[in-house]
């Protein structure tokens, strides 16, 4: 599959295929013409790195597990592993976003925010 039809199948940029490719994701070989030929799994590799950047995971991330794919090695049990792991992420993540909130609040509803007094005009 030539790299113009792959990033039209999986709704992504020419240049974004190829930055995948370069950073591992995917793989090409090279045809006569030296035009890239991707083979059929490429399609699904790419869809599984937008749906991973969706679930939060960065790209360091997607592409350890990407190569673990590709490589036969990544099990049920791997996947679950990393996914709990960037769950407990993300549940920290909205704890401290929850805290952040609550002191804003309290600010709000102090008389005198951060000591700054009212000024009439």
């Amino acid at each position: 599959m030539k790299i113009g039809e792959l990033a039209k199948k999986v709704g992504l940029s020419v240049s974004k295929v190829r930055y995948y490719e370069t950073m591992g994701i995917i793989r090409a070989k090279r045809g006569d013409s030296n035009y890239r030929d991707f083979p059929p799994e490429s399609e699904g590799l790419l869809l599984l790195v937008l749906q991973a950047k969706d679930l939060g995971f960065t790209l360091k991330e997607i592409q350890s597990l990407a190569r673990a794919l590709q490589q036969g090695a990544l099990t049920k049990d791997k996947l679950r592993s990393e996914l709990t792991k960037k769950l407990d992420a993300l549940d920290e993540r909205v704890a401290l976003i929850k805290k952040f909130q609550k002191n804003v609040r309290e600010i709000l509803q102090s008389t005198c925010p951060f000591g700054v007094e009212s000024k009439s005009v």
